[in-house]
């Protein structure tokens, strides 16, 4: 049995359909804008591990912005949950972004102040990255050169 499609019988179509994607990825592009990530806009990302593990990140952001009101700008990304060696139980993980001229010490403390409640300490602190904004500058030049 031998399958036959018609491509090019069809072109005109395949054409209008490119069209189509294309001109609505450019109003996207000009309405929405691109969504950098630290990495190209600079700041501070965090990861923290909670113990509910169906926090949700509306809840993660209510309990952040109580502490400090410019959390409620931050980018809070929820990640698989972390099960940790040696034990059965399962943990949240959040990635808080925030792009801060403070320093990561900063945001750390009021990440921490503002999870205490839920039972989270510095040893829930799974990473911390900084990254300048020379340097995220310096990203987004290569990589529209790319």
């Amino acid at each position: 049995m031998t399958f036959k499609a018609d491509f090019v019988g069809k072109r005109k179509y395949f054409t209008v359909l490119s069209l189509v994607l294309i001109v609505v990825s450019i109003v996207f592009i000009f309405t929405k804008g691109f969504n950098f990530g630290v990495d190209f806009t600079g700041g501070i990302e965090i990861s923290v591990s909670v113990p509910d593990v169906d926090k949700t990140v509306a809840e993660m952001r209510e309990l952040l912005s109580a502490e400090d009101p410019s959390f409620a700008a931050a980018r809070i990304i929820k990640q698989r949950p972390l099960i940790e060696e040696g034990s059965s139980e399962q943990r949240s993980r959040f990635s808080v972004i925030v792009n801060a001229s403070e320093s990561e010490q900063w945001v750390t403390d009021k990440i921490l102040a503002g999870l205490e409640s839920e039972g989270v300490s510095e040893s829930n602190i799974l990473s911390v990255s900084t990254i300048s904004g020379y340097a995220a500058q310096e990203i987004r030049g290569y990589a529209w050169i790319a």
